[in-house]
């Protein structure tokens, strides 16, 4: 894999060469920012830059994040693999951490998914289980780990297609609602293509994250 700062400055780079409007600053909130940090400049909308054109010419696989709650984009590249997990991370270092596209931890957001056991997701993404649990460990307020488990049923959806910023990708959609003993209620979605690859999610992180949005535009 190509070192990790050669392709944040690539993606820094191109991004400003996609709109010249934007100050130098600008580009930074868009792609080095740590997601979710407070800052003066209002960040540009990141999926006008990454444009089909933009995603052919990059070089080695890229992913696009969103914290809607946040109002907060990232491009992201990958970094440490162990088997099946792969790490990404965004050009400053805040990293998230996937089990074969479903999210397993976070680093650096504030109130981090810190581990998480997500066998029945994966039975559901690939053997087509309809129900399952997850458990999620999370930081609090207090820096003191919470630990809370989540009854969840899905429903397979085929024949469609994941509309992303590199055009419609034919795939599976998988449903997945999941509620706690204390009524907390989250719906994520999952798209993937025939390679069992999710190509397109939306998946909840914790109460003081919220959702996390993401892309996979280009495998390699």
């Amino acid at each position: 894999m190509r070192p990790f700062f050669v392709a944040a400055l690539a993606l820094l780079t191109l991004a400003a060469c996609g709109d010249r409007s934007l100050a130098p600053g600008a580009v930074q909130g868009a792609l080095g920012r740590v997601m979710g940090q407070r800052g003066q400049v209002a960040q540009p909308d990141l999926r006008k830059t990454l444009t089909p054109g933009f995603i052919a010419g990059f070089e080695g696989p890229l992913m696009y994040a969103a914290l809607p709650a946040r109002s907060v984009q990232a491009g992201l590249v990958p970094s440490v693999r162990n088997g099946s997990a792969q790490q990404w991370v965004t050009p400053d270092g805040v990293s998230v951490s996937f089990d074969r596209g479903v999210v397993t931890a976070t680093r650096g957001l504030g109130g981090d998914l810190m581990s998480s056991d997500l066998d029945d997701v994966q039975s559901a993404l690939r053997s087509g289980a309809i129900q399952g649990e997850r458990v999620h460990r999370y930081l609090n307020q207090e820096n003191q780990l919470v630990v809370r488990a989540f009854i969840c049923e899905y429903v397979h959806t085929s024949g469609g297609a994941a509309q992303t910023l590199v055009g419609q990708i034919p795939a599976l959609f998988v449903a997945e609602i999941c509620f706690d003993s204390t009524g907390e209620q989250f719906d994520n979605e999952f798209w993937v293509d025939a390679a069992g690859r999710v190509r397109k999610s939306k998946q909840w992180l914790g109460p003081f994250i919220g959702y996390l949005e993401t892309e996979l535009l280009k495998v390699q």
